[in-house]
C-alpha cells in the first residue's frame, strides 16, 4: 500500500473454526447417527468450546427434559449428569437429575445423594429465586 511501511501491519490467516453445535444439531445427530454419537459431539464441544450456548445449564436442562418427555430416560439421565458436572452449584439441575432418576425407578441411591446435594446446596444458592428453592427444598426432603 502507498505511503504505508510493511513494518506497521502484519496479516495472519487464521483457519476456519466450524461453530459449536446448537441443540437443534444436537437432536439432529442424536436422530440420524445415535444418542452416543450426539453425546460424544457435547463432550467434543466441552473441549473445544466450553462457553458454548448448548453447554449451557438452561440449554442442557431443555435437552434433559426433551428425553424425558419422549421416554428415552437413560438418555436424559447422561444429560443431566453432565449438567451438573458442568454446573456443579444449582440445586435446581440437580433435582431434575433427580426427577429423571425417580421416572426411571433404577436409581434410589443416587436419588438420594441428588436430595442431599440439592439441600446442601440451598443456603448458598445465590440463582434461584426464593420460591423455586422452597420448591426445591419440598421435593428433597
Amino acid at each position: 500500500p502507498q505511503g504505508y511501511s510493511p513494518d506497521l501491519y502484519t496479516i495472519t490467516n487464521y483457519p476456519a473454526i466450524k461453530p459449536a453445535p446448537t441443540s437443534e444439531d444436537f437432536l439432529l445427530v442424536s436422530e440420524k447417527k445415535g444418542f452416543s454419537e450426539a453425546f460424544n459431539l457435547l463432550n467434543k464441544t466441552i473441549s473445544i468450546d466450553p462457553e458454548a450456548a448448548i453447554l449451557q445449564g438452561g440449554s442442557l436442562n431443555n435437552l434433559g427434559y426433551y428425553f424425558l418427555g419422549t421416554k428415552k430416560i437413560e438418555e436424559a439421565i447422561q444429560i443431566f449428569k453432565l449438567n451438573v458436572q458442568l454446573h456443579d452449584q444449582d440445586p435446581n439441575f440437580y433435582d431434575s437429575l433427580g426427577e429423571a432418576y425417580q421416572i426411571s425407578g433404577k436409581h434410589p441411591q443416587e436419588m438420594k445423594k441428588v436430595s442431599e446435594k440439592i439441600l446442601e446446596l440451598l443456603p448458598n444458592d445465590k440463582v434461584n429465586n426464593d420460591e423455586l428453592k422452597k420448591g426445591l427444598k419440598k421435593q428433597a426432603e
